[in-house]
């Protein structure tokens, strides 16, 4: 079977074309697979900068109706209004960002009921209005339990989603050490191919080449008996042949005139 220069030449491109277009696609898995886990981790420290939040506005609340209910003034009491009303709508908006999300926890049940709860004893404590401030300050200890409850739900989901964070914190780790010893491998198997390739190639050329030159050398010389040792099935074995003609039929025709002499 005759193989040509230059379909070894393409043969050695499409190998490298190949191991190239293999290292390529090994990147762009593994930046994809990295892209994810830092969107993961991003998601993760918003939840933890939204749950901070919540916990500020719940002690924020809670501060604001103990003013409310000791003084029992207009102002503190729409200063509880305003914060209870804050909070609600962060607790609102959170959970309604975890149902999008299509996320289910128990502890977001607990989340909205404590919320609930928050709303229903300050409605119920800001219009006592007739209440002494003892039974009021009393009153508002039933507040300072579920404050306590809505801040452990709070510390659960933060807990949680810490631990979240770690594992994607961990996986970008390994997903970088996965990514750097693939490219490693694939660098060093493209190199080995490579170089084999390109040491092969060179020397079914220059090789063979090199002996059509000294044959020539010698032919030139004036010794036509110096055989073609060439057998390539390529260009060059077919120059071989032609050369080896040409010797061949240069030895005959000096035989020739030098019976003629």
């Amino acid at each position: 079977m005759k193989i040509t220069i230059g379909a070894r030449l393409g043969f050695g491109f499409l190998v490298m074309l190949l191991l190239v277009a293999t290292a390529g696609l090994t990147a762009v898995i593994s930046f994809d697979r990295l892209a994810d886990l830092t969107a993961a981790l991003a998601e993760e420290g918003d939840e933890l900068r939204t749950i901070t939040d919540i916990r500020v506005v719940v002690a924020e609340a809670h501060a604001a109706l103990e003013r409310a209910m000791v003084t029992g003034e207009e102002e503190d009491v729409a200063a509880a209004e305003l914060r209870q009303s804050e909070l609600q709508e962060m607790v609102t908006a959170y959970l309604d960002s975890k149902e999008a999300a299509g996320v289910e926890n128990e502890a977001f049940e607990e989340l909205e009921l404590a919320q609930q709860l928050l709303d229903d004893t300050l409605e119920s404590y800001l219009h006592a209005s007739d209440l002494s401030a003892n039974l009021r300050l009393t009153a508002f200890s039933r507040r300072q339990e579920l404050v306590d409850f809505c801040l452990t739900i709070l510390t659960e989901i933060e807990s949680e989603a810490k631990d979240r964070m770690a594992d994607a914190l961990e996986e970008i780790q390994s997903a970088q050490s996965s990514l750097l010893l693939m490219m490693s491998g694939v660098t060093v198997v493209a190199a080995v191919i490579g170089a084999g390739l390109a040491v092969g190639i060179t020397r079914s050329v220059t090789v063979p080449v090199g002996k059509l030159v000294s044959a020539a050398d010698k032919i030139s010389t004036g010794d036509l008996d110096a055989l073609m040792e060439v057998r390539s099935q390529d260009e060059i074995g077919e120059l071989a042949d032609s050369m080896e003609r040409m010797r061949v039929s240069m030895k005959a025709a000096l035989g020739r005139l030098k019976k003629q002499q």
